[in-house]
């Protein structure tokens, strides 16, 4: 009997990772017929495969819409480190990538990334590729996250944050047809769409007449400190929701509030962009070969 624990777990490529998991599933066709005698019957269908890994660290290496080879190694099958075990194999599309910061905890930044499996998902034994030998754990404390209004008036910060999670995401397209059944098996492959993100923040505050207050409706720029130099920059956000304002008499809780901002991919004529903390410019991304000319968008 071969039971294994996780402590070798590895995602190819990835580094820092905390965990893994994926599933796979047949969406099998059901039929219910004049001579089964009231029985249903099921026959072999489409088969999909989706996952998530988590990783510590505030830039992930994989990001929305990316086609990647996804290797999960599970453990080695003697128990050595380093050596041939059960992997999972298959290409894959990332659907959504989610930053943590927690400050109330003083939690080690971390990341998840989210993905659909294209076509098939390949069961091998083979040997792991290590991780990166510096480990990625950036710290909460003294982050920080500033904003300005689209047209810029005056960098404000944002007050006794506890918790903020910034969401990238593509939309993936699934499909399938008669070229997508390989080996015998039915598989779902995917292509990627259009791109969005959203914020969402925690502050222990109730303030709403502030200058450091945010208005909904409003367009803003946001600059998520990942250390003291180098963040997340967001072009452009516009303030969806102030909700979770509760003010209890019989706990006397900490008076709180949760502020969401959505992506605004322009101001007026002007096109937005989210960039790394490395300083690299993820949206809009210039095609190999192509110039990218700039639409004339109308306020």
């Amino acid at each position: 009997m071969g039971v294994y624990g996780g402590k070798f777990a590895i995602v190819d490529a990835a580094n820092t990772v905390r965990q893994w998991s994926i599933s796979e599933t047949s969406t099998q066709p059901k039929g219910v017929a004049s001579n089964s005698q009231l029985g249903t019957f099921r026959r072999k269908g489409v088969h999909s495969w989706q996952g998530t890994y988590q990783g510590y660290g505030a830039t992930p290496i994989r990001m929305p819409g990316e086609q990647f080879h996804f290797k999960g190694y599970t453990a080695p099958t003697s128990n050595v480190a380093g050596t041939t075990g059960l992997t999972y194999d298959g290409q894959a599309f990332v659907s959504a990538v989610t930053i943590n910061w927690d400050w109330k905890t003083a939690q080690i930044i971390s990341h998840t990334v989210n993905f659909m499996g294209h076509l098939a998902l390949t069961p091998q034994a083979a040997v792991p590729v290590l991780d990166n030998a510096v480990i990625d754990d950036p710290t909460t404390i003294g982050t920080k996250i500033t904003w300005d209004k689209a047209t810029p008036t005056a960098v404000q910060q944002l007050e006794a944050l506890t918790t903020a999670q910034l969401t990238l995401s593509s939309i993936i397209v699934p499909y399938v047809n008669s070229d997508t059944v390989i080996n015998g098996t039915c598989w779902r492959g995917c292509v990627s769409g259009p791109i969005d993100w959203t914020l969402s923040m925690q502050q222990e505050t109730e303030s709403r007449l502030k200058a450091t207050d945010l208005v909904l409706d409003d367009i803003v720029q946001l600059k998520l400190f990942v250390d003291a130099t180098k963040f997340w920059e967001l072009q452009f956000g516009i303030v969806r929701d102030c909700t979770g304002i509760t003010a209890n008499r019989e706990t006397g809780a900490v008076i709180a509030r949760t502020q969401n901002v959505d992506m605004m991919a322009h101001n007026g004529a002007t096109m937005g962009k989210v960039n790394r903390p490395d300083g690299t410019t993820w949206w809009p991304a210039v095609p190999v070969g192509l110039l990218q000319q700039q639409p004339v968008i109308k306020a």
